[in-house]
């Protein structure tokens, strides 16, 4: 069968709306678990053999705009190839993690009902036992994790563009080894602050040495459970819309965002804003927030749904739902990081001055963790895509991590979040984004930006891009830089507290 590329392009779109209303499906309670196997086989003509050669003969001859788009829809073609391969993986995945369940020393916990025990237990010797059950049970993945990074290297070397990581580079437009320099830049220009804060907090909270710090610690940290009668009756979901509506930027943009409350499958799970089409629809799916990592994460996905609300309607397919992912995190991002703007905090959370200020230092703290631990993960998985021997890489891992972040983890682990797509590599470049973009905004319109009514225009101008410039050109566009560290080491160190 030849399939020309009109043809491919309404088939991507069609089958990108299929996969986001099952991922619906999921978060909202209707399945247990994602089936996407079952909508990979519905779309052959969609196959690498088929696909990438009509596009590639059009890239022939093409040039200009034209290029451009058909650079963006091979890429896109590559990537559902190798998703294709191991999406049965995925729900395989997903169909253990919703049923596997360990045994504690007072009950046979899920996964993710052991997982928040081990965030919101005080006790450190209790969590430790916790952490250690969790452990056990995630053991019992890894050769199906293993089974996915030989499946993801055996799809990427059949596109026929090189091996994993000159495939990535050349047909996701990713300079890995310039992005792995300023990751390492960014770790050691920020090491004597990190290490610094690191110390404060386990010493205060923890009554332990840097050294000693284990992976359960930073879980218990990172969820700041003793905040949580702060956070009682203040609903960070309205006070936002209410701050968007004043910035002629409305969540709901008029009607192409649906909002649903109410509880989730399962207790914990995040706030998700799915677009169903780009600009057309999206399902804003928002838990009850109280607890500062709700609130992060419903921020998140607010900055995500802006993106896709306010993409300009008369982009092509390729500008408005395909291309660099790091452009959308960075939205969330930007939006996120407003729980670590006192100006944000003291208008919305009403708390005192010592909780305040004891807030702001952790949650910059974890946030420089985050960076830390996506530099490691992305030299790590660079590492990994050239070893012939990736089940040996746990000792590599570890080592990596810890010295990053100066927390402890098991090298047994080392496969739990490893992605298949170098999704690191865009985090950290939305990362760098979303401190390029804050510095503009913070130097425009003041550290209230967020209900400057100023910033309005400024903002819906800048999503009605959407994807059609990639990180680089967003942050070349803002006219100081390009896209680098720079922002994003300048606004750790800033935060010194």
């Amino acid at each position: 069968m030849t399939i020309n590329v009109r043809e491919i392009r309404d088939r991507a779109e069609r089958f990108r709306r299929a996969l986001v209303e099952e991922r619906l499906e999921v978060r909202a309670g209707r399945k247990a678990w994602p089936e996407f196997t079952s909508l990979y086989e519905a779309q052959t003509a969609l196959q690498h053999t088929e696909a990438m050669p009509s596009i590639e003969r059009e890239l022939a001859s093409a040039t200009g705009e034209d290029e451009r788009r058909l650079r963006r829809l091979l890429s896109w073609a590559a990537q559902h190839h190798v998703l294709r391969q191991t999406d049965p993986l995925d729900d395989e995945d997903a169909f253990w993690a919703a049923t596997a369940t360990t045994g504690t020393p007072t009950a046979d916990l899920s996964l993710g009902a052991v997982t928040r025990a081990v965030e919101t237990e005080s006790n450190r010797s209790t969590r430790a036992a916790l952490d250690g059950a969790r452990t056990r049970l995630l053991e019992e993945a890894i050769p199906l994790q293993l089974d996915r990074v030989t499946r993801w290297r055996t799809a990427t070397e059949e596109l026929g563009y090189g091996d994993v990581l000159q495939a990535t580079e050349r047909l996701g437009g990713l300079n890995l080894d310039g992005l792995l320099i300023e990751s390492r830049r960014l770790v050691e220009e920020t090491r004597e602050v990190y290490e610094e804060r690191l110390a404060e907090e386990l010493t205060t909270r923890l009554g332990i040495e840097p050294g000693a710090a284990a992976s359960h610690d930073l879980a218990w940290l990172r969820r700041m459970s003793w905040l949580d009668k702060n956070m009682e009756g203040i609903s960070v979901l309205d006070n936002t819309r209410r701050d968007l509506e004043e910035l002629g930027l409305p969540l709901e943009a008029g009607g192409r965002v649906e909002i649903r409350g109410g509880s989730f499958a399962e207790a914990g799970a995040s706030p998700m804003c799915p677009p169903l089409a780009v600009p057309g629809s999206g399902v804003f799916l928002v838990a009850g927030a109280t607890t500062m990592p709700a609130w992060q994460k419903v921020l998140k996905e607010i900055g995500k749904t802006l993106h896709y609300a306010y993409t300009d309607a008369v982009l092509p397919f390729e500008y408005r739902m395909i291309g660099d992912s790091a452009v959308i995190r960075a939205h969330g991002d930007l939006f996120e990081d407003l729980t670590r703007s006192g100006a944000w905090l003291e208008r919305t959370w009403k708390s005192d001055e010592a909780a305040l200020q004891a807030q702001l230092r952790l949650s910059s703290l974890v946030d420089l963790y985050r960076v830390r631990r996506l530099a490691a993960a992305l030299e790590f998985q660079m590492e990994m895509s050239e070893t012939g021997q990736p089940a040996e890489m746990g000792e590599r891992w570890a080592e990596l991590v810890e010295s990053a972040t100066g927390f402890r983890f098991s090298r047994r682990l080392f496969l739990e979040r490893l992605g298949q797509t170098f999704g690191m590599a865009r985090a950290l470049r939305g990362r760098m984004l979303a401190a390029q973009l804050q510095r503009e905004l913070t130097g425009r319109f003041g550290d209230d930006w967020f209900r400057n009514a100023r910033s309005g225009p400024f903002l819906k101008a800048w999503f009605a891009y959407g994807l059609r410039q990639d990180s680089s050109q967003r942050a070349a566009q803002l006219g100081r830089d390009r896209l680098n560290a720079d922002a994003l080491i300048a606004l750790s160190l800033d935060r010194r507290g």
